[in-house]
């Protein structure tokens, strides 16, 4: 999908979803499989002042019922699959019809319509400006999502759209993203986070949104990038065990991102070159929690780092695009006594 056309989606659904009933503040819950119609309505319910409510099937029908009803929904956008489960979740509010749904099982759900009837909606409004609410301000509610339910059941967190843009602004700075990038989530969800933070962005179940015709009539956060060779990919759980199936496929996967000091040493020619893939191969086989390490620079280590007494050498490339500054720059400064090198034209590997 272009932006052009996911532009052009968005607006059409906003208008359809206003015209539905649908009013800024009002809570809409999504219960859509990942899909381009998924991202879609996302930034329609968001363009129509809507707060999006998620939450994650993990919890199960029972938790997830418990969760979507303390959020007080307005409506349920769902696949025939998912509002079936509002049905039996008993989720108040109006529900529309996502991905195409025959008329027994719209009846039988209780939708009033087809997001595609809303679309046409939208395209079909008289005048040349389809009336919408004014965007939405920083401080006005965006979503809710639910904690895990690991330790009891799960609790709803309210972000603002304040905080929303600050954790895009966050992703962007962390991982230097740039009009070149394109993202790619092996954990669904985030793929959401693609068209906001204006990237190219890709995940199981939908095509990529590339980013071909600059349209700035769309989604509020979201701006036109060019397709390139770079990219950044999120994951969670065990979402890379299935990577690398041969050390040519790993190179593909890894070749784009790389800088040319890292390249050289590791998708080039030589015994090193097949040594480090057959590695990266092996050690993702099982998972990729011992690689999914970032939270070593936000939480306590188990231990007091004042009690570190052996020499430690600290070595960081300000050109890694593995690795966030933050791993080079809080070890050296949280670290008694250690030789810190931050070299700003290194990369992720230095023989």
């Amino acid at each position: 999908m272009s932006w052009e056309a996911l532009a052009r989606r968005v607006r059409e659904l906003a208008v359809g979803l206003a015209a539905a009933g649908v009013r800024p503040g009002h809570r809409v819950a999504l219960l859509v499989p990942p899909s381009a119609e998924l991202t879609a309505a996302v930034y329609a319910v968001w363009r129509a002042g809507g707060v999006v409510v998620l939450a994650d099937k993990g919890l199960g029908l029972s938790g997830m019922g418990r969760a979507l009803r303390s959020a007080n929904v307005d409506h349920v956008i769902g696949s025939g699959a998912g509002l079936a489960a509002a049905v039996l979740m008993r989720l108040p509010g109006t529900r529309f019809a996502a991905g195409p749904v025959s008329d027994l099982v719209l009846r039988a759900v209780g939708a009033t319509a087809r997001l595609a009837d809303l679309a046409r909606r939208g395209q079909s409004s008289s005048g040349p400006a389809p009336q919408l609410p004014p965007e939405p301000g920083q401080e006005d509610d965006c979503t809710v999502i639910f904690t895990s339910g690991a330790a009891g059941p799960a609790k709803g967190v309210v972000y603002r759209h304040r905080q929303v843009e600050a954790q895009l602004e966050l992703l962007r700075s962390t991982y230097r993203l740039t009009e070149r990038d394109r993202f790619v989530a092996a954990f669904a969800p985030f793929a959401l986070l693609g068209p906001a933070l204006g990237i190219s962005t890709g995940s199981p179940g939908h095509r990529r949104h590339e980013a071909r015709v600059a349209d700035r009539h769309g989604p509020r956060r979201r701006r036109c990038r060019r397709r390139s060779d770079r990219g950044l990919r999120l994951a969670g759980g065990a979402a890379h065990s299935g990577l690398a199936a041969s050390p040519d496929e790993a190179a593909r996967e890894i070749e784009s991102p790389l800088t040319p000091t890292d390249a050289a040493l590791q998708v080039g020619d030589g015994e090193f070159h097949e040594f480090f893939l057959s590695c990266t191969q092996n050690g993702l086989a099982p998972g990729s929690q011992g690689w999914w390490d970032d939270n070593c620079m936000l939480e306590p280590w188990g231990f007091d780092l004042a009690d570190i007494a052996v020499p430690i050498l600290l070595q960081y490339g300000g050109q890694d695009v593995f690795v966030p500054t933050g791993h080079g720059e809080w070890p050296a400064q949280h670290i008694p006594g250690v030789e810190a090198r931050l070299l700003d034209d290194d990369g992720h590997a230095r023989w």
